[in-house]
C-alpha cells in the first residue's frame, strides 16, 4: 500500500512540475512575443544579419 502511495505521489508531482514549466515557457514566449519585440527582436536580427 505505502508502494502505491509513493507511485502516486511521484505521478502527481511529476505532472504537477511539468504542467509549471509548460505554462513558465508559455508565459516568457508571450512575454518575450508582445512586450519586448521591440527591443529583443532588433538585438536578436541584429547578430543574425552579421553572421
Amino acid at each position: 500500500m505505502t508502494y502505491l502511495a509513493g507511485e502516486i505521489l511521484v505521478h502527481l508531482i511529476g505532472a504537477f512540475l511539468a504542467g509549471l514549466a509548460l505554462g513558465w515557457v508559455i508565459w516568457g514566449l508571450g512575454r518575450s512575443g508582445g512586450e519586448g519585440a521591440r527591443g529583443s527582436g532588433t538585438k536578436d536580427s541584429r547578430p543574425d544579419r552579421s553572421s
